[in-house]
């Protein structure tokens, strides 16, 4: 790593310029650590981290370090969620159930699960990782509950 690292300029000029803070971006999106990438430059994680966020809003960029400051890799969707209530086989029967006409509440009972929930699953806010069901969008199914 030290050798990738190393064709960064050296650090010691209190503000990276952009060629530098964008090949830091790249770093980390290639799965470097930013306390890897800090390390080699001698700074703080949290130093590599303020850079590379105010490099993103100076020029309106997503940001690499996704939701949370996590990469989305590490991110666990669905039933790999420790809080979740559901799994991947009860997606495609919650929307089932509202395409076929059963109010939010009624669906969100069955499951154990708020109205708003389900909302979110139908309309595609949550469980994104999932397909949309084969008879229609999602979003037009919970219109209905």
């Amino acid at each position: 790593m030290d050798d990738v690292i190393n064709g960064l300029p050296p650090s010691g000029a209190p503000t990276p310029n952009d060629i530098e803070v964008d090949a830091i971006r790249r770093l980390y999106h290639n799965g470097y650590s930013l306390a890897e990438i800090a390390r080699a430059r001698g700074v703080t994680r949290q130093d590599i981290s303020v850079r590379i966020k105010r490099y993103e809003k100076r020029f309106s960029l997503p940001s690499v370090t996704g939701l949370y400051g996590k990469r989305p890799d590490k991110i666990y969707r669905g039933s790999d969620n420790h809080n979740a209530k559901l799994d991947e086989n009860d997606i495609p029967r919650i929307r089932q159930l509202i395409a076929n006409g059963m109010s939010k509440l009624e669906v969100a009972y069955l499951f154990d699960i708020s109205a708003a929930a389900v909302g979110h699953i139908c309309s595609g806010r949550t469980w994104t990782h999932m397909p949309p069901c084969e008879f229609g969008r999602p979003q037009q199914n919970c219109q209905k509950g």
